[in-house]
């Protein structure tokens, strides 16, 4: 695959690059491999309403961390059955997390990488 968002059945988001393996025998999907895998929270929805009837931008407030902060592991295998959806993660997010990849181990786990994302509607 590539660079995806998934929603986990934990309720977790998880942006990672994301690739499936396949078994030969049932040509089924038998797992994902999640690389570089990060957990994204919304902390804060921002709505700015000036007039009901026109759309406003709706801006989102992110953190960003390391999922599965106590492994040295980039490379995580996951059983497809937690899996609820792999989705096309925003513009902003998607750059985001390309900027960050590769920087795993400078990346202290108990910090939250705060960003503003803003959507139309």
């Amino acid at each position: 695959m590539s660079i995806k968002l998934a929603l986990l059945k934990s309720g977790e988001d998880v942006i990672a690059d994301i690739k499936e393996v396949v078994s030969e025998e049932t040509n089924k999907v038998a797992a994902y491999v999640f690389s570089n895998p990060y957990v994204v929270k919304l902390t804060q929805p921002q709505i700015l309403m000036e007039d009901t009837e026109q759309s406003e931008p709706r801006a989102y407030n992110i953190s960003v961390y390391p999922w599965m902060p106590l492994t040295e592991d980039t490379d995580i295998v996951i059983n497809p059955d937690w899996v609820v959806t792999i989705v096309e993660p925003a513009n902003k997010l998607k750059l985001s997390y390309e900027q960050r990849n590769g920087r795993r181990e400078e990346i202290d786990s108990s910090s939250n990488l705060n960003e503003s994302v803003e959507f139309n509607n």
